[in-house]
Order: structure tokens, then sequence, then C-alpha cells
């Protein structure tokens, strides 16, 4: 069997966040709603339902980043930093028995960690193309808290994914600027992390934590902020 590969243009994500850490793989997984739209390719308008999977692989209820038949384990997706691009590709038969592997860009241009923006892009063109192609999506179940609409109060949030194995992403939103401090303990109460020990901007941030070097079991993570503290369970999985 002969195998050719095809390279066809996907759409890419460029992003900000409120943060200056950088976005992985983790910070994308889980079910999206929004909507698709180009002012070009004939004027293209949808609703999709984008799911992403922690083991690599998709689903898209428009078939836009679908194709229109299916092959098990063939639907792919990944977060490239470097790029600031989601890549999402696919294997695809045609004619005389050969296979197709079809590649879509999509660059960050926006994202919160419950909304993110992304705009069309060539896979070797440095520029997006939102005309091309805009997706903008919401965390399913998640309102985003716009700044205009800050808590009264720090908000510490659920960690995503959870179960997890090794990485998780834990997200906390400041009403205000001010001194924190994010710590993972075990539940006999002893300190096992320090991801944040300093003074944050307001808005949402999100910090990973990488399990690796610890058993699985349930852990704490506390966050403490102007006198004010919050503790949530998390689960490693080994």
């Amino acid at each position: 069997m002969k195998l050719m590969v095809l390279l066809l243009p996907i759409v890419a994500l460029g992003f900000m966040t409120a943060d200056s850490q950088a976005l992985t793989d983790a910070d994308f997984v889980g079910t999206w709603e929004g909507q698709y739209t180009s002012t070009t390719f004939g004027g293209s308008h949808f609703n999709l339902t984008l799911d992403l999977q922690a083991n690599g692989f998709y689903t898209d209820s428009s078939g836009h980043l679908m194709p229109p038949y299916y092959y098990p384990d063939t639907q792919n997706w990944e977060f490239d930093a470097a790029t600031n691009r989601l890549h999402f590709w696919y294997l695809d038969t045609v004619y005389a028995g050969q296979y197709f592997y079809q590649h879509f860009y999509y660059e960050i241009v926006s994202y919160t960690g419950n909304t993110v923006e992304m705009h069309y892009n060539f896979w070797d063109d440095p520029e997006p193309h939102p005309q091309a192609g805009t997706i903008v999506l919401t965390r399913s179940g998640v309102a985003d808290t716009p700044d205009s609409e800050l808590p009264l109060q720090a908000q510490l949030g659920k960690n995503y994914p959870n179960p997890f194995n090794p990485s998780t992403t834990i997200a906390f939103t400041m009403p205000r600027e001010g001194h924190v401090s994010l710590k993972v303990f075990d539940v006999r109460g002893r300190e096992i992390a320090t991801l944040v020990d300093g003074t944050l901007p307001e808005g949402e941030h999100r910090h990973q934590w990488n399990a690796s070097g610890v058993s699985d079991g349930v852990y704490l993570y506390q966050l403490q902020t102007d006198g004010m503290t919050e503790t949530r369970k998390m689960t490693v999985v080994k």
C-alpha cells in the first residue's frame, strides 16, 4: 500500500493569557462549544462542539476538522507552543487505495482558560488569517469571567483534568493585585509543592502541577490571598 502525505492549511490559534505562563496540551483538554466563521471559502458560518481528549484524539460535531467517514484512533491533535498553534490531523483514504494525512492549523489569538479564539493558518505561513477562518469556543459548562465582572474575592477553581496523570492545571481568579500562595499538600498536611508565592495582577491565572514525582492518591491544593484560604482535592492516578 502506497503512503502519501498531503499538507493542507490548518487554523492557527494565537493566545494571550492572564499571566505569562506558556500554554500546554493540558490547557486545551476538554469539551468546547462555539462557532466557526469565514468570509472566504464561500462565507461559512456554523456551530461546533470540539472534544479534545487527553490521549491525543479528538472529535468535532461539525465535521470541519473531521473526515466524513471515521477511522478509529486516526483523529489526532496537539498544541505546538513554539508556533502557538493547535494542530489537527486525520487519516483519510482516496481513490486507488492510497492514504493521505489531512492537516489543519489554528493559531491562538486569545485564551482565558474558559474561552479561546483561534485563527486559521497555513502550515508554512507565520501569519494567521481570521478572514479565512475564525473559531471562538467556550469550555462546556463553564461561563467565562470578563475583567469587568471579577469576583469580590479570590476564587479557586477545580483542577483539570481530575483524576490525572501526570499533570493537571489549577485555575484561580484574582479580583485585584495581591500576594498569592498556591501550594500542594498530601492528606497528612505535608507540603509537597509550591506553585505560586508572590504578587500577581487581577484576572484569571492558571498554573500546572506535574505529579510525576509523587505516588498516586488524593492531594490537596490550597490558595491563600487577601486573608482568605480555599482548599480543594485532586487525585493522582498511576
